[in-house]
């Protein structure tokens, strides 16, 4: 299943004025056949689409759970403060 969010995907849409074979790999290897191995995508579902760094490769995980650990400690420092 192809992922919805290729048509808005920040990541592509600089990857392809800069370097489109990495846009075709990209495309081929998450947006066509795995979105749900794409760290961009997980982020996006976990955090909504604000939170997802234009950055982000589709494979960096590491760095979409630092973006999901740094928002669960943002949201509970806002509870504690209420």
């Amino acid at each position: 299943m192809s992922c919805e969010l290729m048509g808005s995907c920040a990541f592509l849409e600089h990857m392809d004025r800069t370097d489109p074979l990495t846009v075709h790999t990209v495309k081929v290897t998450y947006c066509n056949d795995d979105k749900y191995g794409c760290a961009r995508y997980g982020l996006h579902q976990a955090v909504g689409a604000d939170n997802v760094p234009d950055f982000l490769w589709p494979n960096d995980e590491e760095e979409a759970l630092e973006v999901i650990r740094i928002k669960e400690r943002s949201k509970n420092r806002d509870e504690n403060c209420v």
